[in-house]
């Protein structure tokens, strides 16, 4: 059985960057085989199959676990020691390397220009990433935790309490959208954090931002393509509950 890209973002991390590489949408509409989405984007399937492959060969790293099999609540506790438990620990590190730079003296005028826009995109970002992880670990999680409890128990729902397990996925989905567009746009400026020659505390920086990119990536990949997409099926058979109950 072939892989959707999806599928291979979620097994293979190291895949993602490929994927970007060539502009393939493995995030939101990943849902394709490589050859479908080579065919839709004019690509030598042939070509990039050989090459991905390679790609797999040299950068591979442990499979994460089978994460399609997971239920709700591994899913959770996955998200929140693998991701939650480590971003606010990755933001700190790349601000520290711009403070660092800010601090520095005589820093070539690109290097203080990126420095300076960098550091303004990512406290925005840093800001609604702390947000948003707070959200999901006070509010969301437990909530979904409830639902789940009171179904095993077979205790009765109203249409109003299952509804509130679609309405905070799409805010939740708009947040990541507005954190993808933060990151993008700093990875648009720094042409893909490119290092440049002999400025060692910048490549520090970019590799940083590398590194917090694909796992922020990664993140919400498994929030939207699986986290979501149980609940949003959980919520289709509770709801069905409710209407054999009262029609």
């Amino acid at each position: 059985m072939e892989l959707t890209l999806t599928e291979l973002a979620i097994f293979l991390p190291e895949t993602i960057t490929f994927f970007e590489k060539y502009n393939l949408d493995y995030y939101q509409n990943g849902g394709v085989t490589l050859k479908n989405a080579c065919e839709k984007s004019n690509l030598d399937f042939c070509q990039l199959d050989k090459e991905l492959n390679q790609w797999i060969e040299e950068n591979h790293e442990p499979l994460l676990p089978k994460l399609q099999d997971f239920s709700v609540q591994q899913l959770i506790q996955y998200i929140d020691t693998t991701f939650h438990a480590k971003e606010e620990e990755d933001l700190a590190r790349v601000n520290s390397f711009l403070k660092e730079l800010s601090e520095k003296e005589n820093l070539p005028s690109r290097v203080n220009y990126l420095t300076k826009n960098i550091g303004l995109e990512f406290h925005k970002l840093s800001h609604q990433l702390i947000e948003h992880c707070k959200s999901e670990e006070q509010t969301f999680f437990p909530y979904i935790k409830k639902i789940l409890d009171a179904s095993a128990s077979k205790s009765n729902f109203s249409s109003h309490q299952i509804s509130l397990i679609k309405n905070p996925i799409r805010v939740l989905e708009t947040e990541h959208k507005d954190s993808l567009n933060i990151i993008n746009d700093i990875k648009y400026f720094t042409n893909n954090f490119e290092l440049l020659e002999g400025e060692i505390l910048y490549n520090q920086l970019m590799e940083a931002l590398t590194s917090f990119d694909r796992n922020l990536h990664l993140h919400f990949h498994i929030e939207n393509n699986l986290l979501f997409q149980k609940l949003l099926d959980i919520e289709k058979v509770l709801t069905e509950k409710v209407k054999e109950k009262y029609y």
